[in-house]
């Protein structure tokens, strides 16, 4: 069909920016594919997984997969590694039903930082007080990955290009600077400096771009029963080093949750650690971002055809919006059965698996088109015009040929909010000799644009239409 692109077997996904790739419980791999949907590699696991995988994410060193399991009295989390081209389980963490917890658990993701590494003079190697691009959200007992930058997804676990530390403590007074269990050993670039920050000279094919730093600290699972009271469903927070449930929020808001995604939006901006090498951003370093939210670090929520914007950092909902999963009948929606956030600032993209999608055609009529196997759908986290409403005031006028009527034009983006000034919105009418004062016209504050209609001198029903040729905002 003409909208079909990954065909994954099965509802999981998760992309390390370049390629895409899918868990199969059946063949019991990790598939790897092109955006095309060619088959790249088939990573086999060292594991048998016995349930059905309902999601999968990568947090830029690891995958993690989400399962029922067999019996239905909960769900596993296991942690992933590719290892001499083997997919091989680091952990796994089970949470069984029991007297506290009922678990009812579809879609999961992370918490999980991409940061860089800072100006370490003369290098990180021997050292156990590192600087990093940030330190801000790091805390005693997180796991660091270094991982030497452009190391392929394949190459990040067991090998020369990485290393692995557990914070100690940041430093005070630093916002960079983090205490190590021990010493830096690796020197991923053979030249006795350990992992590079921007302040080390630039080796042979690798222009000014520091090593990366990876960090996943918690595990947020959508559950539809809340601890002790099935039936109400929660957010649950859990330690993703030991499983272990932190806290959880309830509310019905967290009910029927079918796709999950975390976001964190990069930092930009003077005196900000840069993006090198102008790579896809797996996840980002926080910022303040006050016409938005504040800090921009969610957990994306779909539900029905509702993204919700669970803001980690504040422990509320502060966004919402509508996603392009709605069929023709304006009533029913294409389910999600997994998401994943990629791209790079501002064009951040959110992809939704699917079964199915509604699309305009060549002659911008909406379609409904299934899908026998799961693809992806896309749409931008960037704002853009999402509705117009159109009024008139009054809505009748004699036909007299010269009576007004006031016309105006609300725009709205996909969050519902008012669209901003200087938006050029275009008229038109189909009277017969365009009556209309004005072929343009731009919206307000409010997020109006005005136009004024003159009545013509035979009565007819007339059709005044407001478009926008680019909807981005």
């Amino acid at each position: 069909m003409v909208r079909e692109n990954i065909l994954f077997q099965e509802g999981n996904f998760t992309s390390d920016g370049t390629y895409f790739y899918s868990m199969l419980d059946g063949s019991q791999v990790l598939q790897q594919k092109v955006d095309d949907g060619t088959v790249a590699f088939s990573f086999p696991l060292d594991t048998a997984i016995p349930g059905n995988i309902t999601e999968l994410e990568w947090d830029g060193v690891y995958f993690w997969s989400l399962e029922t399991r067999t019996g239905n009295d909960g769900v596993t989390v296991r942690k992933w590694g590719i290892q001499s081209f083997i997919c091989k389980q680091q952990q796994k963490f089970e949470f069984i039903d029991g007297a506290t917890h009922t678990y009812d658990v579809d879609s999961f993701s992370l918490e999980n930082y991409r940061l860089t590494v800072g100006i370490n003079s003369p290098g990180t190697l021997g050292f156990d007080d590192i600087h990093v691009s940030d330190n801000t959200m790091l805390e005693p007992g997180d796991l660091l990955t270094f991982v030497r930058r452009y190391t392929g997804s394949a190459q990040r676990v067991g090998t020369a290009f990485v290393e692995q530390k557990t914070v100690v403590n940041t430093i005070s007074g630093s916002n960079t600077q983090v205490h190590l269990d021990s010493l830096m050993t690796a020197d991923p670039h053979g030249d006795g400096l350990g992992f590079r920050g921007p302040d080390v000279t630039p080796a042979v094919g690798f222009p000014d771009t520091p090593d990366e730093v990876f960090v996943t600290k918690t595990i947020w699972m959508a559950n539809d029963n809340s601890p002790g009271t099935p039936g109400t469903p929660a957010l649950y927070k859990v330690r993703a080093s030991s499983g272990s449930n932190l806290i959880q929020f309830s509310g019905t808001e967290y009910q029927n949750v079918n796709g999950m995604a975390s976001y964190i939006k990069m930092a930009t901006g003077p005196g900000v650690t840069p993006t090198y090498g102008g790579q896809p951003t797996y996840n980002k370093t926080v910022v303040t971002d006050s016409s938005a939210g504040g800090l921009q670090t969610y957990i994306l929520l779909a539900r029905a055809s509702t993204l919700l914007f669970f803001n980690f950092s504040t422990d509320v909902i502060d966004r919402s919006m509508v996603m392009n999963n709605i069929k023709t009948d304006t009533i029913n929606h294409w389910p999600v059965s997994d998401m994943w956030v990629g791209g790079i600032e501002p064009d951040i993209v959110i992809y939704r698996l699917q079964l199915g999608t509604t699309y305009k055609n060549q002659s911008l009529v909406l379609v409904d088109e299934a899908w026998s196997e799961y693809n992806y759908e896309k749409q931008l986290l960037r704002r853009v015009v999402n509705s117009i409403a159109v009024t008139a005031d009054p809505s009748i006028v004699p036909a007299d040929g010269s009576s007004p009527s006031a016309i105006s034009a609300v725009l709205r983006d996909q969050f519902n909010d008012l669209v901003p000034s200087g938006k050029r919105v275009d008229w038109s009418d189909d009277s017969g000799d365009n009556r209309l004062a004005t072929d343009n016209s731009f919206t307000n504050e409010f997020g109006v644009a005005v136009n004024t209609y003159i009545a013509g001198s035979t009565e007819q029903d007339v059709k005044i239409t407001a478009s926008v040729v680019n909807g981005l905002i």
